[in-house]
């Protein structure tokens, strides 16, 4: 029998997380469900996270690590995939946590993806808390329709994925904003059958910096990652059917943390061709008082 049949591997990218890494593991380790190999994947870090990795690992057979040279997140995730063995991935921040239960249903599961619920949490509070008890009949284009810019498809956290399905998908390397959505959609574009589990929870801790300032980019910038963005939602438009308007709410999204950069003049965001372009590409599916919203805070802003 393949020993890895069955066999989840945990990646967790690490990178300067000394204050949050050991609540982190510490949360997979107890896990109910015990057929799991945990990846530590330290990003080049420069405080004690090097050496609390290698601590865990010589602790538990179940923890590897990896070390490498600072490439960011992305570069972090990949070699996880690369050195991953299970038949299932998921993936974990360094700064977050999982219940107890959070891997004990993956057995005997068949799906292409496992949808999980999650909380975020802001200072103690439950600011967002997302669970499928409404959602179970329904069908996987529903579904990531409704969710499209949730946190839930944003991010690569609360799913299980098939090793099997992402093949040789990866993480985009020179994309620093929306490359975890860029994964996902991929992802899902490759799927046909999905779960929904409300069965264990992943626990999300949230950065209080409003996104602009977090995200700060130029307006070059973001033409580039919309671009890419739009590829990967484009995957889904053709496989699942789903509706192009949807995708503007990501160029506002990159509108507003790149607005630094075009805020003393407008025209660059306006009359950039490359945006003209991406606004083009949703302007047939969008409803008319969106036409007309979007027409009139043209005029306005010019």
């Amino acid at each position: 029998m393949d020993d890895t049949q069955g066999l989840l591997s945990v990646i967790v990218p690490v990178y300067n997380a000394e204050t949050t890494l050991r609540q982190c593991v510490d949360s997979i380790l107890v896990q109910e469900y015990k057929d799991f190999e945990l990846l530590l994947i330290d990003d080049g870090s420069q405080d004690g996270s090097p050496a609390i990795c290698d601590e865990y690992a010589k602790q538990d057979v179940r923890v590897t690590v990896y070390h490498k040279e600072n490439g960011g997140v992305s570069s972090a995730r990949n070699v996880g995939l690369d050195k991953a063995k299970g038949e299932w991935i998921t993936f974990i921040d360094s700064d977050d946590e999982v219940s107890s239960d959070y891997l004990s249903d993956i057995e005997e599961r068949y799906e292409d993806v496992i949808f999980k619920s999650y909380k975020k949490i802001l200072e103690n509070n439950f600011i967002e808390d997302l669970c499928f008890s409404n959602e179970q009949r329904t069908t996987l284009p529903s579904f990531i329709h409704s969710h499209l810019t949730s946190s839930l498809l944003r991010a690569p956290w609360a799913k299980f994925y098939k090793k099997s399905v992402i093949g040789y998908l990866r993480f985009l390397t020179n994309m620093k904003i929306g490359e975890d959505a860029w994964f996902v959609f991929n992802y899902l574009a490759r799927c046909k059958t999905f779960a929904l589990s409300n069965q264990g929870t992943y626990f999300v801790s949230v950065d209080e910096r409003p996104d602009d300032v977090k995200y700060a980019i130029t307006v070059d910038y973001a033409v580039q990652s919309l671009n890419y963005l739009k590829d990967a939602y484009n995957q889904l438009v053709q496989v699942h059917g789903i509706q192009k308007a949807k995708f503007l709410e990501y160029i506002g999204y990159f509108k507003r943390i790149s607005k630094s950069d075009w805020i003393s003049d407008k025209k660059k965001w306006y009359s950039n061709q490359q945006i003209k372009y991406l606004y083009d590409y949703v302007w047939s599916d969008l409803s008319l008082f969106q036409k007309v919203r979007f027409k009139l805070a043209k005029i306005i802003k010019k």
